[in-house]
């Protein structure tokens, strides 16, 4: 009988180890707002139309301070306006744009990022806004037809939280 309890217990641990594991893991939303791209967020980001105009997505937790903006340009159109620009001059310029709003800002990149489906540039800008101490990702990236820019932010004291996060989304950014 003890035995049978033994193994019962070890089991029931073992199940409510996976559930646990299961409970943390945040569920996926697949987004696909324009039919020319897909990307799969976390199922505690929300769409939020306020965040950025013409953005081509949208999303944020306003209980977690926690958003993410996703803009995309033609390529044909970015490179008639900017001939001999590279990814990287297009970053610099969104960066300079950020940084603007924000103070005291430290800069980390641009540094080169490969995702899943495209190559890019990324970096990081920690900055005061409305006294707010904030971590903001941006990041560049790149197909055939589009430069997607896309920007991610929160609270600094929560990004150690939702970063991995917000980087699975990025990765799993791809063409429709």
């Amino acid at each position: 009988m003890k035995k049978w309890l033994r193994i019962f217990g070890t089991l029931l641990l073992f199940g409510l180890f996976l559930s646990a594991c299961s409970y943390f893991r945040a569920e996926k939303k697949a987004w696909n707002p324009d039919g020319t791209f897909i990307i799969e967020a976390p199922s505690y980001l929300h769409k939020n139309s306020k965040l950025s105009e013409g953005a081509a997505l949208q999303l944020g937790n306003l209980d977690k301070d926690l958003f993410f903006v996703l803009r995309k340009t033609p390529l044909d159109s970015l490179e008639s306006k900017f001939p001999e620009a590279q990814l990287s001059d297009y970053f610099i310029l969104h960066q300079d744009n950020l940084l603007e709003k924000l103070e005291s800002p430290s800069v980390t990149g641009p540094d080169s990022l490969k995702t899943a489906f495209m190559d890019g540039v990324s970096g990081n800008i920690v900055g005061g806004y409305d006294g707010n101490l904030l971590h903001h990702k941006l990041i560049l990236l790149k197909d055939s037809l589009y430069c997607f820019q896309i920007l991610y932010w929160m609270p600094e004291k929560l990004w150690d939280t939702y970063e991995a996060d917000l980087n699975e989304m990025v990765n799993s950014l791809h063409a429709q």
